[in-house]
């Protein structure tokens, strides 16, 4: 999607972005001086004719690929080299422009995903080309007093090589004709000349001590980096390409930098320089609308999680400038990624209003102000789109509803941006933080019949979800929703029993039983989900036999499933005392069941703890059979309970 964003970010071509550092990424990008190249390459390139053979296999342990290391074919400086001509033209013009084709090479997107580094493998031919020239006319350059400006070309012509080496993904043979590059260049008659390959070369060995998992050693490298800019700073350079080539190689040590410190455990400094990065992309004006929404939206949801609704909130509204700024042309050429793009925005936007009410709903609030470094991003008209009130708690039931009716109003975006049949999992995805509004709400509320209403919706929004799903294919969320709805049914067999038995309202019995009844259907489809797959021959020796239980929070989930539901069976009204009788005997087998596994599958001390709950399954399994031999003798509550 960049070539198609060229006209309005206005460079050719647009310096792709980064993915966000908050999460981890599989293959962090190749990076060059003079633009972020992010081919997607195979892990095991074949070199075309021409190209140096690596010994052993390709891309490790070899040695540079210049000046007679072991990474080069035999007799590779004793090939015929083109004639350089006058040495002085070649290391002052020819050198020079053959040097920025290899960049433009560099830079080019590979389009054969048969042949994934054609281009980058070209620009190592001219490199090698180059290699033999210089070294053809070393003499003759010493004899005319050009020796320095010979060590300058070579210099280049190494960093250059480093730079295609790792871009192949040679990381071995990349890394030491990088350090070999870096001891040229500061052995130089002049480094200063060098000041963007040193830096490039420095981050690119951050880049592969990163990617090898040796994050200390490529914060090294990036402090390194770090210094040499600051370096350069204090020259006050008024070359305005040079300015323009260090900031962006800058650019690239706070990427990686917020990528190490992710890996060493500092998630804060980790947001810090990707919230960085994405500022001064911006500044540079070279960057994809598309990617640097992502980008925006998912470091919006590390401010989220650490209650800092303000900055999240500043995220999303910069990524919605960013998206708003598309010309139309652009954005219809590219339809389907923008209407993901914004989908996606919009679930952000909806999350943030959804853990907001949430929160609020168990009693806490977010950050509070002056906590933190608030997180400015150089947009106008950012602040428009941040709601006024985003930092205020909520306290009433008028604030709770306003920040539901915000949530619902972007849900329903996601929910017809994921439509069901194209993308079920992010639909039910949707639904499930829908439910999530509904629930919060009912803690701002106190009128029973507007709890009703809540669960309710609920209800009414995730039961049809269900029975359209796989089973074999949506299995977590099958169980998701089958807990969800017995939760929802429950509350609301809750609510109508304590109306009833206050003397509230007067309710049906049967209008009761129909809710316990809803409970307990989806409370046993959800235990069931746990038994053996059919045709799984152990299923033919034990149908009912339990499997997936061995994290201790999926354990509790399923024992927390059938203590609900025996609680609902235990409450269930009938004015019929042999149906009550049956209902009673149900209850009691799910509490002999969750006892004998509890007992057979004990928790340790921790969050998870089934003390309690086990605990009333004993005394139910005590109490129980005398109760149900006593029932005909016991007087019915109102309810029928």
């Amino acid at each position: 999607g960049n070539r198609q964003h060229e006209k309005w970010c206005g460079g050719d071509p647009p310096r792709p972005y980064l993915l966000l550092l908050v999460s981890s990424v599989t293959r962090p990008p190749p990076l060059s001086h003079t633009a972020y190249s992010w081919g997607s390459g195979a892990s095991s390139p074949e070199a075309p004719p021409g190209s140096a053979e690596v010994s052993g296999k390709q891309g490790g342990g070899g040695q540079g690929a210049l000046g007679g290391q072991q990474a080069v074919k035999k007799g590779f400086l004793a090939e015929k080299a083109t004639p350089v001509g006058d040495v002085s033209v070649f290391l002052q013009n020819r050198l020079v422009e053959t040097i920025e084709q290899v960049e433009k090479l560099h830079r080019m997107e590979e389009e054969d995903e048969a042949a994934p580094f054609k281009h980058k493998y070209a620009a190592r031919d001219l490199l090698k080309g180059l290699t033999r020239q210089l070294a053809a006319c070393k003499a003759e350059s010493e004899s005319l007093g050009l020796a320095a400006a010979w060590e300058e070309g070579m210099a280049g012509v190494e960093h250059q090589m480093g730079v295609n080496l790792v871009e192949t993904e040679e990381i071995s043979a990349g890394e030491k004709q990088l350090n070999l590059a870096i001891k040229r260049m500061k052995e130089a008659s002049d480094p200063n000349k060098f000041v963007c390959e040193i830096l490039d070369s420095t981050n690119h060995l951050g880049l592969i001590w990163s990617q090898r998992g040796e994050h200390q050693k490529a914060e090294s490298f990036l402090i390194s980096a770090t210094e040499q800019y600051e370096s350069f700073v204090k020259t006050k350079c008024t070359d305005d390409e040079l300015v323009s080539r260090i900031e962006g190689l800058r650019t690239t040590t706070l990427f990686l930098m917020a990528q190490v410190y992710q890996h060493l455990g500092h998630p804060d400094m980790s947001a810090k320089y990707c919230q960085i990065t994405l500022n001064r992309s911006l500044k540079g004006g070279l960057f994809d609308a598309l990617d640097w929404t992502k980008n925006a939206v998912q470091l919006s949801g590390y401010y989220l999680s650490q209650g800092r609704y303000g900055d999240c909130a500043t995220c999303l509204a910069s990524a919605e400038e960013v998206m708003a700024r598309i010309p139309a042309e652009d954005a219809e050429q590219n339809k389907a990624q923008v209407g993901e793009t914004l989908s996606n925005l919009a679930w952000g936007w909806g999350k943030l209003h959804t853990t907001r009410l949430d929160s609020a709903a168990h009693g806490e609030q977010g950050a509070r102000k002056g906590e933190h470094e608030v997180v400015v991003f150089d947009l106008e008209g950012v602040s428009g789109r941040v709601p006024e009130w985003i930092g205020d708690g909520i306290a009433t039931y008028e604030d709770a509803c306003r920040e539901m009716k915000a949530g619902l109003r972007h849900m329903d975006k996601v929910r017809t941006g994921f439509p069901i049949d194209e993308d079920c999992s992010n639909h039910v995805e949707a639904c499930q933080d829908i439910s999530k509004l509904y629930r919060s709400l009912v803690s701002f509320t106190s009128s029973e019949d507007d709890k009703c209403k809540m669960h309710k919706r609920r209800i009414d929004l995730l039961e049809p979800l269900v029975a359209q799903l796989n089973i074999a294919a949506y299995d977590a969320l099958c169980k998701e929703l089958r807990f969800e709805l017995g939760e929802a049914y429950r509350d609301m067999m809750e609510i109508k029993i304590t109306q009833v038995d206050s003397g509230q309202k007067k309710i049906k019995w049967e209008k009761i039983a129909d809710l316990c009844d809803g409970a307990v259907r989806h409370y046993r489809q959800f235990a069931r989900l746990f038994q053996a797959v059919p045709g799984d021959p152990e299923q033919a020796k034990n149908p009912s036999q339990v499997t997936g239980l061995g994290e201790e929070k999926v354990r509790r989930w399923y024992l927390n499933a059938r203590f609900y539901c025996a609680r609902c069976l235990l409450k269930r009204p009938d004015p019929d005392m042999a149906k009550r009788k049956v209902h009673l005997n149900g209850a009691l087998e799910e509490y002999r069941h969750i006892a004998a596994l509890a007992e057979a599958h004990p928790f340790k001390e921790g969050q998870f703890s089934f003390d309690d709950e086990l605990r009333i399954c004993k005394e139910m399994v005590a109490l129980l059979p005398s109760k149900i031999e006593r029932l005909r003798m016991l007087p019915s509550t109102p309810s029928g309970t």
